[in-house]
């Protein structure tokens, strides 16, 4: 019987002599059944003898069994392997003394997997590294190449405008013409470096979680966009929205962009109405809903939109630098949360932020 199952199963004597062995055990040292019997581990297992014997020793002399070792199986005359291990004592009635039991399954292929999956974790792990150091890397460059633009951009926009004022009277038209074509580009250029220092700050900072309010947080908001309200001639409606545990800074960047971009793609047909609200999400969690009634997405454009420098729209219709929504959508992903837009093109556009382990109050 014991020679039908696949485990190796062998009793021994505390000198390290096989007593008798079942024909799996035999046959993984290289032996038969009857070779295997009164057989020396020290002659079998010349590389691992010692330390099998001092485990055996420690059962037999303590009554109580070790379960579960992992080991490496080095028979000298059959191929190694690895194997977990229970070592049993028990009485043996003829001997009248102490004796084991051994019984040892094959777990080489586990090894195997085990050794592939480590590898593959320290492969995982030195790639993570060599991507948050160029991450950092990059990060520095953009936020010290965006500071130093900050300073040429200043001194250009200020002789344009030194020279529209003291020499404008002396300008023709084209030379006007030019001037403002310099001073506005420098502008853009501006907010272009700003806006690539926010996304540079949103990617890097590292998160100060605290408990933000996000009706105090719109509040706030609603007071810093008064001017675009009242030149959309918009209504905004906040209704009930959470209090959730992240970076206020972002949090504030992230909703102050969701906001203005609402108000900003209005259409003139209809007047401007925005709605913050939030409501329990279809899978846990919360989601935040920022509605506008304005111009709308097509579909096709739904995910291109959140793309850094993704413009849908030509400049002189609607300014802005095509980075708004990158930043959104990197201060979500910082935090765990997801976006996404929803749009009925023409008539207007939900962005949507899903807040797990968030629930509504």
């Amino acid at each position: 019987m014991l020679d039908s199952v696949r485990a190796k199963i062998w009793y021994k004597d505390d000198k390290n002599i096989i007593l008798r062995a079942n024909q799996p055990a035999a046959a993984a040292m290289g032996i038969s059944v009857e070779e295997a019997t009164g057989a020396d581990t020290y002659d079998l297992f010349p590389d691992m003898a010692k330390k099998y014997h001092a485990d055996d020793l420690l059962v037999i002399e303590s009554g109580e069994a070790m379960l579960d070792i992992i080991e490496e199986f080095t028979p000298k005359d059959a191929p190694r392997s690895w194997v977990k291990t229970d070592k049993i004592p028990y009485f043996d009635t003829v001997a009248q003394k102490r004796n084991l039991l051994v019984v040892s399954m094959d777990i080489t292929a586990l090894k195997e997997q085990e050794q592939v999956v480590n590898e593959l974790n320290s492969e995982l792990a030195q790639n993570n590294t060599r991507l948050l150091t160029a991450n950092h890397s990059l990060e520095q460059f953009a936020h010290v190449a965006s500071h130093d633009l900050q300073e040429p951009l200043r001194k250009l926009m200020q002789f344009t405008e030194y020279l529209s004022q003291d020499c404008g009277d002396e300008l023709s038209e084209d030379g006007r013409y030019f001037v403002e074509v310099i001073s506005n580009s420098a502008r853009r250029m501006r907010q272009l470096v700003r806006d690539i220092l926010l996304l540079s700050t949103a990617s890097g900072k590292e998160l100060n979680r605290v408990p933000v309010d996000m009706d105090d947080a719109l509040r706030g908001i609603m007071q810093d966009l008064e001017i675009a309200i009242r030149d959309a001639g918009a209504t905004v409606e906040i209704g009930s929205v959470p209090v959730v545990s992240a970076d206020p800074t972002l949090v504030n960047q992230l909703l102050h962009n969701l906001v203005s971009n609402a108000l900003k793609y209005c259409t003139a047909d209809r007047p401007t109405h925005v709605e913050v609200s939030s409501v329990s999400g279809a899978n846990g969690g919360l989601e935040l809903r920022i509605a506008d009634n304005g111009i709308g997405i097509k579909e096709e454009n739904l995910v291109k939109v959140f793309e850094p420098f993704a413009r849908l729209h030509d400049r002189k219709q609607y300014a802005g630098t095509g980075i708004g929504l990158a930043i959104c959508r990197t201060v979500c992903e910082r935090h765990g949360w997801t976006l996404r837009a929803e749009s009925d093109f023409g008539n207007g556009s939900t962005f949507i932020v899903t807040i797990p382990d968030v629930k509504l109050e």
